[in-house]
């Protein structure tokens, strides 16, 4: 019933490793003593300890900057999205997305309300099927010429 659980055994390059994302760790951020080692006990148990150190790099900076308003860089990643997800933008995305712009560059856009009009823009469905819209894409690559619609993304 009660096993006696053998340490599990490391070798010398997994230290090595584990101790120098921890030193990448250290080095990108000054965190209190109880954040560290929580840090250090998920870089230990991760397969890849400084892929892991990265990612907590990466979650400390994107929360603290997570509160801020949102800038013409965020519009632009939603517009990513929603390319790769139709392969092309349907003129009422294309019209949302300008509005977003215009809200950000007068700066009356809120965060949260941001996060709102992203979810509302991505639970909309695109007028055309997924077919025709490949089919167009095809179509504009092998006539060798880029389409000009601002609406498709080639």
């Amino acid at each position: 019933m009660n096993e006696i659980v053998a340490p599990e055994y490391k070798s010398r390059k997994r230290l090595r490793s584990e101790k120098a994302a921890v030193r990448y760790l250290d080095e990108y951020l000054d965190l209190p003593h109880g954040r560290r080692q929580k840090a250090r006990g998920r870089i230990r148990s991760s397969l890849r300890p400084l892929v892991e150190a990265k990612k907590i790099i990466r979650e400390v900076f994107i929360g603290a900057g997570s509160d801020s308003d949102p800038d013409f860089s965020d519009v632009q990643e939603l517009r990513v999205r929603l390319i790769h997800r139709d392969h092309m933008l349907c003129q009422e995305q294309v019209s949302w997305l300008k509005k977003l712009d215009r809200s950000i560059a007068a700066n009356s856009l809120s965060r949260a309300a941001f996060k709102q009009e992203a979810a509302e823009l991505l639970s909309m469905p695109n007028s055309l099927p997924l077919q025709h819209r490949k089919d167009e894409l095809v179509f504009s690559q092998q006539s060798g010429r880029p389409d000009t619609s601002a609406s498709f993304a080639a």
